[in-house]
């Protein structure tokens, strides 16, 4: 979906005063960011490192995992498609309202996609055999976060089905969420993070997904 949602700036030939557009946090100081990025001008004359592998072993310390655990993206979105691109044709579950770029991930990958509500969700329906669930916690649009008992709970039970846990929005949320380190107990969970939404850089366009290292692969 390249014009379905947010941010069309680049249209106005005056700056965009308040902006709804996109989910971005605009209260945060990028200063430092700024200055090291002036100081690193000239490295746009190399190919940048082609996995991303020193950031995504800085990223990898950090979440407690191995370095082999963690895939950097271009933002979250391209963690998506190349969640659904690894699994194409699969069934999906999507619990609705959900972020638009899930199902459409999943239809062009030939996903057979249904969509049923958070509460159905919860109480399993319709998750045997194999798969993906999309989740987003706390989920867009409404906010709401899956309880990290009950997330534990299908993910351990249904492991046939692979569990994609969108925590784009992780850092605007007192609700306890399910920690990256879970990839290593459960092998069928990815996690996905957006720097886009936490640091408010959409235009750097960096993401990263936490998952085992066997899915990562595949992947």
């Amino acid at each position: 979906m390249i014009r379905g949602h947010g941010d069309d700036a680049y249209r106005y030939d005056r700056p965009v005063e308040v902006d709804f557009s996109s989910n971005v946090w605009h209260g945060g100081r990028r200063d430092g960011l700024c200055r090291f990025l002036s100081q690193r001008l000239d490295a746009m004359g190399s190919y940048p490192e082609p996995d991303a592998g020193g950031l995504g072993g800085r990223i990898a310390a950090r979440c407690g995992v191995p370095a082999g655990s963690v895939c950097v993206t271009s933002g979250a979105t391209e963690a998506f498609y190349l969640v659904a691109q690894a699994f194409a044709g699969a069934n999906s579950t999507v619990p609705v309202p959900a972020f638009s770029e899930y199902a459409d991930a999943c239809a062009m990958h030939r996903h057979r996609v249904r969509r049923i509500s958070r509460e159905a969700l919860l109480r399993g329906e319709g998750l045997d055999g194999g798969g993906l669930v999309w989740l987003c916690s706390p989920n867009n649009p409404d906010g709401r976060a899956y309880p990290v008992d009950a997330l534990r709970d299908m993910i351990g039970t249904f492991r046939e089905r692979v569990f994609v846990l969108d925590h784009s929005y992780g850092a605007f949320t007192d609700a306890p969420l399910l920690d990256d380190r879970e990839v290593l107990r459960y092998p069928n969970l990815v996690v996905v993070h957006s720097m886009t939404k936490r640091y408010g850089m959409p235009g750097l366009r960096l993401g990263y997904l936490v998952a085992s290292p066997g899915l990562v692969t595949r992947i």
